[in-house]
């Protein structure tokens, strides 16, 4: 954490006035979603319009210069995405001392991960997951038509409005889990591209199905284990390019892909023959996610 960042054991209702020092500040923290070296996302109440919102704040650590490109850039995507499917960016807004900028989203009910862990009943239904599933992949087809990846996505950033199951992605969180990055990410290849969204959305369908995460693994090298244990170690033959960029693959015991069909029992053949097309070891071999939404999975929708 930076030393200027949220003092601990004090009230939440103060705790964005920590952190931009003013008193006029318009959003009142009521929790803290989470916290990383970068920044911090809080659930908030806009004082002049008594709403809720979640409010990201981005911590650029030399004040001195401009607010990032990388953060203009986007801010500026987030403006032009106007989809039933991704939270609503509403407002921006820049600190005089250059310290933090500060995004404002739409607050748009509980994360998946929440969901699964306190009303586990809710979406064990077969129906229910098929319907979050395409939301899911509508909403990264938006991200995917402007050629943006998302990058970040784990079930905390599927926000779920429960009264009528709909589905809004956020980009507001910290780093993605290592349980949902994808082999090549996590193999050090020097680049990626859409497929490494896919990869997430096919982890967080099956965690759907199973209500628990099917790669699991707290760190980096806990999940590769994990990753090779369900699909096998990779190879050459089925990751062009692993030997390359990878050099450890010896510290990792020799594994055999496992049949997806016995990891998911519940989930019916259509769903595990999409399922297996998105966790693909090679991202070349990975279904699109518009082909994804033409897959007869999602046939009686």
């Amino acid at each position: 954490m930076w030393s200027d960042s949220v003092i601990y054991n004090v009230p939440l209702g103060v705790i964005l006035l920590l952190i931009c020092g003013r008193e006029n500040f318009q959003y009142s923290a009521l929790e803290v979603k989470g916290e990383d070296e970068f920044g911090g996302v809080y659930r908030c109440k806009d004082t002049d319009t008594d709403e809720t919102v979640l409010l990201k704040t981005v911590f650029i650590r030399d004040s001195s210069e401009c607010v990032p490109s990388s953060i203009l850039t986007k801010i500026s995507l987030l403006k032009v995405m106007e989809h039933p499917h991704i939270l609503r960016l509403l407002d921006v807004v820049n600190e005089e001392n250059r310290k933090h900028v500060y995004q404002v989203f739409e607050c748009a009910g509980p994360d998946l991960k929440t969901v699964i862990k306190k009303f586990p009943g809710k979406i064990k239904n077969p129906k229910i997951v098929k319907v979050l599933l395409n939301q899911i992949l509508r909403g990264i087809s938006l991200y995917h038509s402007i050629k943006c990846i998302h990058g970040r996505l784990n079930p905390h950033q599927v926000l779920i409005n429960m009264s009528n199951y709909t589905v809004k992605l956020a980009d507001v969180g910290m780093n993605v889990a290592p349980s949902y990055k994808a082999p090549e990410i996590l193999l050090g290849f020097p680049t990626y591209s859409f497929s490494a969204d896919v990869w997430s959305v096919g982890c967080i369908f099956a965690e759907m199905v199973i209500q628990k995460p099917l790669i699991d693994g707290t760190t980096e090298f806990h999940e590769r284990s994990s990753i090779f244990r369900l699909m096998g170690t990779p190879s050459e033959e089925t990751l062009p390019g692993v030997t390359t960029f990878f050099k450890f693959l010896d510290c990792y015991a020799k594994s055999e892909p496992k049949d997806l069909a016995t990891q998911l029992p519940g989930l019916e053949p259509a769903g595990i023959d999409l399922l297996q097309k998105m966790l693909r070891m090679d991202p070349k071999e990975r279904i699109t996610v518009n082909d994804a939404l033409e897959h007869y999975y999602f046939g009686d929708l």
